[in-house]
């Protein structure tokens, strides 16, 4: 069977983008996909962040300020590398225009149970989990031993941080950010736009643009 190469693009320069580089060489070890990077995608893109990306990749490699600069767009599959929920979101909706396909990441150490659901465009960081018959829409973010209980759902283009949990039949809306070590208990639901703080833990069903902190969780702030 013929093996398609795939080229990723890599949307945004920053902190992120240097774990996701990691991330793209661990998964090319495991997996028989050929893949390589196309480029790195930043409107804002400034000498200091070519210096740390090359420094992290160790290869030549281009950078554009705008997908239009990108002359063939043939077998190219994007990566977001943006940790805010909105601007992910932009992105997705801008390269799909540009008829460019969004790329699955799942990191080989990472536990994806085989009865879950996970959307093109998910981020699946090393050490995190995901249990049996839970989703993950397009976009999503799973940091570093984060983990997603049974029949949960984490709705498109939301960001969990670094341990943060839901535990199981639990929800998180759409453009959501959940801080390091932060917890949705089982049936509760944090909605769309909203943050929940690091270490806070949500016991209840909470509206749409909220930041959230505490523990018990309460909104302290309206989000526009």
């Amino acid at each position: 069977m013929k093996v398609m190469l795939k080229k990723i693009l890599i949307v945004g320069c920053g902190g992120f983008s240097l774990e996701v580089i990691k991330y793209l060489k661990d998964y090319s070890d495991y997996n028989p996909d050929k893949i390589e990077i196309l480029g790195f995608l930043d409107p804002y893109l400034s000498k200091v962040k070519k210096k740390q990306v090359l420094l992290a990749y160790k290869k030549k490699v281009k950078f554009f300020k705008r997908i239009k600069d990108i002359k063939s767009k043939k077998n190219v599959h994007s990566l977001i590398a943006i940790g805010n929920p909105a601007k992910r979101e932009e992105c997705k909706i801008q390269l799909k225009k540009n008829k460019i396909k969004l790329f699955t990441l799942i990191h080989p150490k990472s536990f994806i149970c085989e009865s879950s659901k996970i959307a093109p465009g998910c981020i699946i960081a090393p050490f995190s989990y995901v249990g049996p018959m839970a989703k993950l829409e397009e976009n999503v973010i799973l940091n570093i031993f984060s983990s997603i209980g049974h029949h949960s759902i984490v709705k498109k283009s939301s960001v969990l941080s670094p341990y943060a949990t839901l535990n199981g039949k639990s929800v998180v809306g759409n453009m959501c950010l959940l801080g390091t070590h932060s917890t949705v208990v089982t049936g509760a639901t944090l909605g769309n736009n909203s943050k929940l703080s690091a270490g806070s833990t949500l016991y209840r069903r909470l509206s749409k643009n909220m930041l959230v902190n505490g523990s018990p969780a309460e909104p302290i702030l309206k989000l526009n």
